[in-house]
């Protein structure tokens, strides 16, 4: 026979409960501790989201704004403060398109790539140029990145001047800029995403590595260095374990400089070789030697770098 159901144990125990939950919600409210600050965080993120038109999640989403096109052409063309010569600009079309523009907004040439021909089949993902590159001979070099938040594919290219593509290297996550080595090297950005550092327990929770790639001038890998090591073991470590936090994204570097002849001559914190790095989540801009793979000058924090 059935023991009959207790209505009166069961609510008890259910406040009772409760009573618990909310008396630790309590305690770690007062200590500003886990849980409460990232259900404070959830609950501000979820006001802020319902609050944000339809329009606008699709941006936020995708990173683009929608193109207007009730302007379209040149708007503004000072000749007085202009400085003459043509305009290498990449653009967000649905295809990899690259644009040389004169002054005046005429197209004198354009690069479109076939995404299907590229990749041997459409992309999983929309993809855009982020960076792209005119050598001397006419041939451009592109790097394309996803739209959204640096997944696949993502890689770089080089094409002649008609558009057939010399050779497209998709190994890595490519992530915003690359320059060129004055030995005709190509120094490109990438990403790659860590369960935890290999030798140093200090960085013991997921993070991002951001990383220096090396391409001969063939698109051929010649080797990848990780500028998070590069931090470690120098003066200017603190910077990775002063963000040693659960999001893990300690650098986000975004831009790569390599220093020419004529600029060494004036600058004398790096050497011809040398790159320049500029860190998005740390404000600043430091010296890479390519040689000691080490950070060899870190500049002042600027504000949104």
């Amino acid at each position: 026979m059935r023991k009959p159901v207790r209505w009166t144990a069961l609510a008890c125990y259910g406040a009772a409960l409760a009573l618990l939950v909310y008396a630790a919600g309590l305690f770690t409210a007062v200590l500003d501790a886990w849980p409460y600050r990232k259900a404070l965080d959830m609950a501000t993120y979820v006001k802020l989201w319902v609050q944000i038109p339809e329009s606008e999640k699709q941006v936020i989403g995708d990173q683009f704004n929608g193109v207007n096109h009730q302007r379209v052409g040149l708007q503004v063309y000072d000749r007085q403060h202009a400085w003459p010569g043509v305009t290498l600009y990449a653009s967000a079309e649905p295809n990899l398109n690259a644009y040389l523009v004169a002054m005046d907004g005429q197209v004198l040439h354009r690069w479109s790539f076939d995404l299907t021909a590229m990749f041997g089949r459409p992309p999983a993902k929309p993809v855009y140029l982020r960076r792209v590159r005119l050598l001397p001979n006419g041939d451009l070099i592109g790097l394309y990145n996803s739209v959204g938040f640096h997944e696949r594919p993502a890689g770089i290219f080089r094409a002649t001047r008609s558009g057939r593509v010399l050779w497209h290297n998709t190994m890595f996550r490519a992530h915003h800029d690359f320059d060129l080595l004055p030995d005709g090297r190509i120094v490109l950005l990438a990403q790659t995403f860590k369960q935890q550092h290999p030798t140093d327990k200090r960085l013991s929770a997921p993070y991002v590595d951001d990383e220096v790639v090396l391409l001969d001038a063939q698109g051929r890998w010649i080797e990848t260095m990780s500028i998070v090591d590069a931090f470690l073991a120098t003066p200017y470590e603190r910077n990775i374990l002063l963000r040693h936090n659960a999001q893990g994204d300690y650098l986000h570097t975004n831009t790569v400089h390599a220093i020419t002849a004529e600029q060494a001559k004036h600058f004398p914190y790096g050497q011809v070789g040398d790159v320049l790095l500029t860190h998005r989540n740390r404000h600043t801009v430091s010296v890479l030697n390519l040689a000691s793979r080490k950070v060899t000058h870190l500049f002042s924090e600027f504000y949104f770098q």
